[in-house]
């Protein structure tokens, strides 16, 4: 299974959890993967059934029959250690694995190692998907300010200074820039600073 954490919520949601159609939640803290989540460390159980971590509402709304257990944290930044709130890294979500089969029937040293290496680049790949959304969430702001800027008429000096503009304060309203840094600095300073609307232009 993997979840994702909301720590606006308190809660992981499930991701992908072979067998389980509907996607469902625990909260952080609560069982063992929810306890992987607020420590920000590896569980290895080897005996899940009987483990007063397990929080056996989940298990049994899932339909799961524990035995062995794996949990890693996917942390924000691969190898550093994290927790749900604090700390550099965080943890955006965990991976869990159930029953091992074959062998000893529990997770070994060298199963650690590998669910580590793969929650890294699952890490890797979720942050990307973040920073594409940042993104994305940034040009959506810049095109709408673009748009209510494009009845202004600015006039710019040679080095790029703002020397007038026919609606200076609606234009400071705007922008979220004060009219005496758009005339201080060179406009390509501020232009990607620009923070959005102001409720206050003053």
């Amino acid at each position: 299974s993997m979840y994702v954490c909301d720590h606006d919520t308190g809660e992981m949601w499930s991701l992908v959890a072979l067998g389980v159609k509907e996607r469902f939640s625990v909260a952080i803290g609560t069982g063992i993967s929810g306890m992987c989540a607020q420590s920000g460390t590896v569980i290895n159980v080897k005996d899940a059934a009987n483990d007063p971590r397990t929080a056996k509402a989940v298990a049994a709304a899932t339909g799961y029959a524990m035995h062995s257990t794996l949990c890693a944290p996917i942390l924000g930044t691969p190898g550093a250690p994290g927790h749900t709130r604090g700390g550099a890294a965080g943890v955006l979500g965990v991976v869990q694995l159930l029953n091992k089969v074959g062998g000893t029937g529990h997770f070994s040293k060298e199963d650690e190692v590998a669910i580590v290496a793969f929650c890294n680049i699952v890490s890797l790949a979720m942050r990307n998907a973040m920073v594409f959304d940042e993104l994305r969430v940034r040009d959506a702001e810049r095109e709408m300010i673009f748009s209510s800027i494009s009845s202004y008429i600015c006039k710019f000096s040679p080095s790029g200074h703002l020397q007038w503009s026919n609606n200076p304060k609606q234009l400071e309203a705007t922008l979220g820039v004060s009219s005496k840094r758009m005339r201080d600095d060179r406009f390509d300073t501020w232009l990607q600073t620009i923070s959005g609307p102001r409720d206050d232009p003053e």
